[in-house]
């Protein structure tokens, strides 16, 4: 809901701290990974049953807060995709990854141009 109230400027202090991403992953232990796991089964089922549109950024930025909250690092990614077809609406996609786990949008490095990234990683 906010994200189709507020504008992407007033969001993207939100997303993490920006980063120039050529090509990164976060490292994340085997417990880490198990919370990334439950939180993606979580926001999937959550988005479900939400009387609005859980549309990618929404579930993004939810499965980011929950990284944050657990200290788990995570790449967030706003892109297009490279095969961009003019009629088919809404073209921007946004997705999150720890390690290498899709948590919402899925693993879209191939498929997607970014055009901006954010983490919690130093």
């Amino acid at each position: 809901m906010a994200t189709q109230c507020l504008s992407y400027q007033r969001l993207v202090p939100y997303f993490g701290k920006s980063c120039q991403m050529l090509l990164a992953s976060t490292l994340i232990s085997k417990a880490q990974m198990v919370q990334v796991l439950s939180i993606r089964r979580n926001v999937h089922l959550a988005a479900r049953y939400t009387p609005w549109d859980s549309n990618c950024l929404t579930q993004t930025m939810v499965a980011k807060f929950w990284c944050q909250h657990h200290k788990i690092p995570y790449l967030f990614f706003i892109g297009f995709p490279k095969q961009h077809h003019p009629l088919s609406g809404r073209n921007a996609h946004a997705w999150i990854m720890a390690g290498p786990i899709a948590i919402t949008g899925g693993d879209c490095l191939d498929t997607h141009h970014i055009l901006c990234s954010y983490t919690n990683a130093h």
